[in-house]
């Protein structure tokens, strides 16, 4: 029955995908797949029936339209009737609902564009005491084309309101005539940007968005990758990529140069400087692209490409002037695992700092590279050694195993459950501990995964002191890559990548990071102290799956006394202004994340605005220069680096030097060591 289901799903597809990038046998082979691997494979599938119909729905027409600025609440009335059919549509083989979708929502983005560009031309009105709710959340859907008309205009309004304050503050002297068509031509642009990028998505998109969102609502972990994307997704987890060497933003419908990365071929050329607009690209193979209304995601597949070959840019510099240059793409390798000496003016020891910037593998993963840096630091004779796992979000869980045995003699390091309710454990195979002295382990919101995993277990054995705000991420599931491809007569075809969750770790104790994250010992005041974060804030976060905690004994090596590093921790803090700006830092982000509704005359528009700038005016003072915190590289680094490296790592002592949240660290390891 089930192959009966399937083949007459691939027979609809075979329909529905005429107008897809890829071939038509590609995508019905692809969806056969992918049902069959999460029917098999994941660890909690979900029935095909109306409640999973219902889901689908809705999560859906959220991804495609998560603004509620495209469809109507008429138009969800007329697709209403597929709210609990979606499963049936599947076993009979047919997608009426997503072909009636697409056909709606491309009539709406022309409607829409009209209504902008229509508000765009409206003249203020001196009276208009109206409001804006700018939380998707609060949002409910306009009732008809009229009332979604309104809707535009406000958003068209507030945007003309937000540029028209950022003008008058870095134009103070142009007349009100000249700042307001400024800003009016600048939100045409952005009005051209937003549409020409969804007319620009088309039906592949909405295909990818439709299987994603059937994913998406097993979990927030489990999706589908093109074969595009998986190899980004590999970049990033082996450190390495191909391209210019640039980070980009977005404004006003281009992409603008943000940071220039050291080594890469924009650093090299001394052409390319930090503000400069991208206005157009060519490669050998294509002809010149206007970048206007093309997505940063399309933008950065089109810098990257292959090894040693020409990209030529139009760029226009913050001066005004246009300039064409050509540059080579190069691999550029990303920050791998780094260390310094920290000493202090008031302090007699020497202490290491060491940052894991992702658990990476490759032919030397980041769990060698750390046993590098870890004796250098030895070396040095540091009496303890700052982790820092700060915006970590995972990587390899065998590499976070062999770094976590580097501090342990010996006992399990982690767990594993499957769908079977398997469990498997990880012992530390090697029963020296390399690393031996006083461990703190830096955290924050966006330490995720294998650094949960990681801090979760040296706290376990108490073999170390957890710092950070009040969790990490939340992630403590396991995912593996399903390729899904075929071989013909011809030759091999690779359809993509489903990631899947197919279980969950947990720390040595059996401990689970997942949701709830991981607790540091010592909470220290960050943007996100009165605010949830991390996974549990999303619609489909995985709830934990509890095992019975297992007794592991405490590391020799470790602190007994954490209620007394927790007092001075306190007490420090309290006292330390850096801190107290932190935590009004935070209860403003939090006042902002509740006060959603947005005024639109101008007048009280532009004071929410310049009450907003006082208070992050206010906030500058949290990471200023530490002037008795010194760092230095290592004597080995010292000998050992090119001019290159030597520059990377100058960049990094700057930002470090200002970095209160290393500076606890250090204090911390001080009453640690006595």
């Amino acid at each position: 029955m089930k192959r009966l289901v399937l083949l007459l799903i691939f027979i609809v597809l075979n329909c529905f995908c005429k107008n897809l990038s890829l071939k038509i046998n590609d995508r019905i082979i692809l969806f056969q797949q992918l049902v069959e691997a999460m029917e098999t494979y994941h660890l909690n599938p979900k029935e095909l029936n109306d409640e999973l119909s219902k889901e689908v729905y809705h999560f859906f027409l959220k991804k495609i339209d998560p603004h509620k600025s495209l469809f109507t609440q008429k138009d969800l009335n007329n697709l209403s009737k597929y709210e609990d059919k979606i499963d049936e549509e599947l076993r009979n083989g047919r997608f009426d609902f997503l072909d009636e979708t697409i056909n709606i929502l491309k009539k709406n983005i022309n409607k829409t564009e009209s209504y902008a560009l229509a508000a765009l031309n409206h003249a203020f009105s001196k009276d208009f005491s109206e409001a804006i709710e700018t939380n998707i959340e609060k949002l409910t859907f306009s009732k008809n084309q009229e009332k979604l008309k309104k809707y535009w205009y406000k958003k068209i309004r507030l945007r003309i309101l937000e540029e028209l304050f950022l003008l008058e503050m870095h134009h103070p002297k142009l007349a009100k005539i000249e700042l307001e068509a400024s800003a009016r031509q600048k939100v045409y642009q952005w009005i051209k940007y937003k549409f020409n990028g969804l007319r620009n998505q088309g039906d592949a998109f909405y295909f990818e968005q439709y299987v994603n969102a059937y994913l998406g609502i097993h979990d927030v972990q489990t999706a589908y990758f093109t074969p595009k994307k998986k190899k980004e997704w590999d970049n990033q987890i082996n450190r390495t990529l191909v391209g210019i060497g640039t980070v980009l933003k977005m404004d006003d419908g281009y992409p603008y140069i943000k940071e220039i990365m050291l080594g890469g071929a924009a650093w090299k050329s001394q052409e390319v400087k930090v503000g400069d607009k991208i206005l157009k690209l060519k490669t050998a193979k294509k002809n010149e692209v206007e970048l206007l209304g093309i997505s940063l995601e399309q933008i950065i597949h089109l810098l990257r490409g292959e090894e040693n070959t020409q990209l030529q840019l139009t760029l226009q510099e913050v001066n005004g002037n246009i300039k064409k240059i050509t540059l080579t793409r190069t691999k550029i390798a990303l920050d791998l695992a780094h260390s310094f000496v920290l000493t202090h003016d008031d302090s007699k020891h020497k202490i290491g700092y060491l940052q894991l910037p992702r658990f990476y593998r490759g032919e030397e993963g980041v769990a060698l590279h750390t046993l590098e840096e870890i004796n250098k630091l030895k070396k040095e004779n540091v009496k303890g050694i700052i982790l820092d796992l700060r915006n970590n979000k995972g990587g390899r869980a065998s590499e976070a195993r062999k770094i976590i045995g580097y501090f342990l003699e010996g006992g399990a390091v982690m767990q594993t459950s499957s769908r079977n309710s398997d469990f498997t454990v990880y012992e530390d195979d090697d029963l020296e501990a390399q690393y031996q002295s006083a461990l703190v382990v830096l955290v924050n919101t966006h330490s995720g995964s294998a650094s949960e995993l990681l801090a979760g277990t040296i706290q376990d054995y108490n073999r170390g002191i957890i710092v950070g705000g009040k969790s990490t991420f939340g992630k403590g599931s396991i995912q593996r890559f399903y390729d899904l491809e075929y071989t013909d007569t011809e030759k091999n075809t690779k359809l993509g990548t489903v990631k899947m969750t197919i279980g969950q770790f947990y720390t040595g104790a059996g401990r689970t990071p997942q949701y709830y994250g991981i607790t540091p010992d010592i909470m220290l005041p960050d943007d996100y102290k009165y605010i949830e974060s991390g996974e549990r804030v999303y619609e489909y976060a995985t709830r934990p799956k509890i095992i019975p905690n297992v007794e592991v004994a405490p590391s020799k090596f470790g602190y007994k006394n954490k209620k007394l590093l927790q007092e001075k921790s306190q007490h420090r803090v309290t006292q330390n202004k850096k801190f107290k700006s932190a935590d009004t830092k935070a209860l403003a982000i939090a006042e902002e994340q509740n006060r959603s509704n947005i005024p639109l005359m101008y007048k009280d528009f532009k004071g929410y605005k310049m009450l907003l700038n006082q208070k992050k005016d206010s906030y500058r003072d949290i990471f200023v220069n530490i002037e008795n915190l010194q760092f230095r590289l290592t004597k080995e680094d010292q000998e050992n680096q090119d001019s290159l490296d030597l520059e990377k790592q100058a960049r990094r002592i700057h930002l470090l030097k200002k970095d209160p949240y290393v500076e606890e660290c250090f204090y911390i390891l001080e009453d640690m060591l006595g």
